[in-house]
């Protein structure tokens, strides 16, 4: 097991403290240094736009991860991500480039178990990541295999989630376009079946009382609400019963990837629809 005390102590480590918000590196610079995350939360992010204005999460480091272990193959490589503070934390940093030579040196042991250190966390996150491209896979070959995209399809890819996430239920509710502050609930995965009749009258889904509120659930199970927006629209929510509230970190990962094609293809039906009314009242003269 890492020794952190011993690193700290070895006075060839530096122990840097960060405010939330502060950036160890940004995308395409070039540094050298090795990073062991001491306490709390580092965040791993992407840019997605050539302005470099928006970024996406890749992964959440922990207490005993580490970061930019390249150094160990290849030097003076720009970097591919963007390392940021997401709260108060303490990392410990060593310049490869002038130290990490001298610490194998004088400290050959706690160099092996560093490197043993390295392997597990390697392997974990290989074990992550094929975990994620497998539930990607199979979601969108479900999406990609649909004929057309309609209200069955939609509680199709669903009960894929359901079984893919391994939770209970999942409820939907659609919001009512008619009536401002009202979702109806539409599909329950349990049942293989949609409602019609059961409405909500929810003028914030913040203060939505998830045990009171709602019908159907089993309040054995934890419970818990996700959002499917477009743009700043709260088009439908889902509640999602399972018997073990906690989701790590790789499956927090795999869901928002399962949400956001949730929500693309309720989008696309969305288009579709639109424009099979647009062709109607073009055809009718109206």
């Amino acid at each position: 097991m890492l020794d952190i005390k011993f690193l700290q102590s070895s006075g060839f480590f530096e122990t840097i403290s960060l405010k939330s918000w502060d950036v160890i590196f940004d995308e395409w610079e070039i540094n050298n240094d090795l990073y062991v995350v001491i306490s709390w939360k580092i965040n791993v992010l992407k840019y997605t736009t050539s302005e470099r204005k928006q970024v996406k999460k890749l992964a959440t480091l922990l207490k005993m991860d580490f970061f930019w272990e390249a150094w160990l193959s290849v030097k003076n490589e720009p970097k591919k991500v963007k390392i940021q503070a997401s709260s108060d934390s303490e990392l410990l940093k060593i310049d490869a480039g002038t130290w990490v030579e001298k610490f194998i040196k004088d400290n050959p042991e706690e160099w092996l178990n560093f490197l043993k250190h390295i392997i597990y966390i390697t392997n974990k996150r290989l074990n992550k990541n094929n975990r994620q491209i497998a539930a990607d896979y199979e979601l969108n070959k479900e999406i990609n295999n649909l004929e057309k995209i309609t209200l069955k399809s939609i509680y199709h890819i669903i009960d894929k989630i359901a079984v893919i996430i391994e939770c209970d239920y999942i409820l939907f509710f659609e919001h009512n376009i008619v009536m401002n502050n009202y979702y109806s609930l539409k599909y329950d995965t349990r049942t293989g079946a949609s409602f019609e009749g059961i409405s909500l009258e929810i003028e914030d889904l913040k203060s939505l009382d998830i045990k009171k509120d709602i019908p159907h659930l089993d309040t054995s199970l934890f419970n818990n609400i996700v959002k499917l927006n477009i743009g700043e629209r709260e088009l439908w929510f889902l509640v999602v019963g399972r018997k073990n509230n906690i989701f790590s970190e790789n499956e927090k990962n795999m869901l928002i990837s399962m949400w956001n094609s949730l929500s693309g293809i309720i989008k696309q039906k969305e288009v579709l629809e639109e424009e099979k009314n647009k062709s109607y009242i073009r055809e009718n003269n109206i």
